[in-house]
């Protein structure tokens, strides 16, 4: 199932499809920002299914600067999103600062976190008096258990009850103004987290809670791997678990429930299916890597790639504009991001595909 229709997002933000690889210059629809976990660790967890276990985790010093590019900015990008390739965003302590600037310049933000730090006084500040439903959390709690939240993520049992805490003080506010959307992810791994007892207690949280939806896939393999090496890896993980779960959470899927429940299907993270020539991805997001250096995109944003930076970030926004530029050229060479072990995250992948099929004309979704 398609959760989130990422080509209406884009044509909605440019306007027209005609604006891609044209001369006119349009801001991206978000701004990402791997924050630098605490400046000395990069996340504080350890999970086994980290696609980012291999690569570079660089920390660099750079949120001044950031935040005054949010400022001079005021609002052109209408998205900033708070996530990280390799870091965990509510370690950072100008995380609320950031939020903040985002929301005084009129931009809503997105928050992608491992839910351990909501317990603190982040969870009462995300949801500040300019935050709406356009504004989002999306936590990632991946088990429904002590004990394979433990495995999973390479922790003690209990934080497995912080991030349910978490949970809670966040949506404790929903029938208050000032409310993000809260959004929790489900990566599903074989005898680890998939019995029905866990499905069963993450979904009835999730209901009985009043998130605002729970998304279920299948990890991606690390980045970092050979073309061959994802071939290998969606023909022993991807088809299997395909068949598996798309039967086994049927049940629970969304029906008119307020809770919107959906199973992403492998399909949706397929690189062998790749055969776009150019990417158009620079019209939806540009990316400040932790390391303090702008990216394409959020997928590449680690020093293990760096044929595919744009420069050191910067609040110059005649320098910015430069970046998004170089971003939305129609002759940046894919090949180069597959090349390094680099590839497109579901959102990309299927942007491409629908901006291909909208030059052959047969693009009716």
């Amino acid at each position: 199932m398609q959760a989130y229709d990422y080509w209406g997002m884009l044509i909605k933000h440019i306007g027209d499809v005609g604006t891609i690889f044209s001369d006119r210059f349009v801001y991206p629809r978000q701004l990402e920002f791997g924050l630098p976990g605490n400046g000395n660790i990069a996340c504080n967890f350890r999970c086994e299914h980290c696609q980012s276990a291999t690569l570079n985790k660089a920390l660099g010093d750079w949120e001044d600067v950031g935040l005054q590019l949010i400022s001079n900015l005021d609002g052109a990008i209408p998205y900033h999103i708070y996530c990280g390739v390799y870091t965990e965003p509510t370690l950072n302590p100008r995380l609320l600062d950031f939020i903040r600037a985002t929301k005084q310049s009129g931009a809503s933000y997105g928050l992608h976190t491992n839910g351990s730090m909501m317990t603190g006084n982040i969870a009462d500040s995300v949801c500040c008096e300019a935050t709406s439903k356009n504004d989002y959390v999306s936590i990632s709690i991946d088990a429904g258990s002590p004990s394979s939240f433990a495995k999973q993520k390479r922790v003690r049992e209990d934080w497995f009850w912080r991030v349910v805490e978490g949970i809670k003080l966040l949506t404790a506010r929903a029938s208050l103004e000032g409310t993000p959307s809260i959004r929790l992810t489900y990566l599903l791994q074989d005898g680890v987290n998939d019995g029905v007892n866990e499905i069963e207690y993450i979904v009835r949280l999730a209901r009985e809670r009043g998130v605002d939806s729970l998304r279920f896939s299948v990890p991606y393999a690390t980045f970092g791997s050979t073309y061959s090496e994802l071939s290998n890896y969606r023909q022993m993980v991807e088809i299997p678990a395909d068949q598996k779960y798309g039967k086994l959470l049927e049940p629970y899927l969304s029906r008119g429930n307020s809770t919107e429940i959906t199973f992403m299907a492998p399909d949706t993270q397929d690189m062998t299916n790749t055969r776009f020539d150019r990417c158009v991805g620079g019209y939806y997001q540009i990316t400040v890597g932790a390391d303090g250096y702008m990216y394409r995109c959020n997928s590449v944003a680690s020093p293990s790639f760096p044929g595919l930076r744009l420069g050191r970030v910067t609040s110059n926004l005649a320098d910015f504009r430069d970046m998004i530029r170089v971003c939305q050229s129609r002759d940046f060479e894919v090949s180069e991001c597959f090349s390094c072990g680099a590839r497109c995250c579901r959102a990309l992948l299927r942007m491409n595909d629908m901006y291909d099929k909208s030059r052959k004309g047969y693009c009716n979704d």
